[in-house]
């Protein structure tokens, strides 16, 4: 079935960052920040952050985060708390977010 509308259920929140390597360590204190707030919020399942082995990939940080629902992201991601800390950000990041369901999956 094809559809505009998520389905109801656990969503995958993905978001890649473009910054600078030399940048990273001081936005890593912030986004700690940020993701001990969020770990708090309902409907948080999970999170990570993955940072590339090398300088020159394109997007220096992944953060893959699991949710309840679509809805329950956007709620957290409202917040006055969450909207302050990330206006707070100090250096030239840019981010890509999105929101994703499993199309495909496979488990060993």
């Amino acid at each position: 079935m094809t559809s505009d509308t998520p389905e109801p259920g656990p969503v995958t929140f993905v978001n890649v960052f473009e910054i600078d390597p030399k940048d990273i360590d001081e936005f890593l204190d912030g986004w700690r920040e940020r993701a001990n707030f969020m770990r708090t919020q309902p409907g948080f399942r999970s999170f990570r952050l993955l940072r590339a082995l090398s300088p020159d990939s394109r997007f220096q940080l992944v953060n893959v985060a699991e949710w309840e629902s679509a809805e329950a992201i956007a709620a957290a991601r409202a917040k006055p708390e969450f909207q302050a800390s990330v206006r707070g950000v100090s250096h030239e990041v840019k981010a890509n977010p999105s929101l994703y369901q499993a199309a495909v999956e496979f488990t060993a």
